[in-house]
């Protein structure tokens, strides 16, 4: 009883397209109720190893993991350029998460 208290307060404090990203990612063969379950159990093991709130930590990640530019190949007068392009938010934490 206290465990799943603890855990929908956990699941309330996330941010939820974060949570749900993450959820769908580690979701196989349409078990979403196990992939919460993993996300959850690994949220409580971060709280209970670091002593801070657990969604903060799981940004500072992806913040620093995530790209800020990517390399595009450009054609120009018959030869290939590599061009670094920035890329947006969204895909910059999508590509973090994977």
């Amino acid at each position: 009883m206290v465990q799943k208290k603890l855990n929908k307060g956990i699941l309330n404090t996330l941010n939820l397209n974060l949570s749900h990203k993450f959820i769908n990612l580690l979701m196989l063969n349409g078990k979403k109720n196990v992939a919460q379950k993993i996300l959850l159990d690994t949220l409580t093991l971060i709280k209970a190893e670091t002593k801070q709130h657990p969604m903060q930590i799981l940004r500072i990640a992806i913040k620093n993991v995530a790209p800020i530019v990517e390399v595009r190949s450009i054609r120009k007068r018959r030869t290939y350029f590599s061009v670094p392009v920035p890329l947006r938010k969204s895909y910059r934490i999508s590509l973090a998460i994977k």
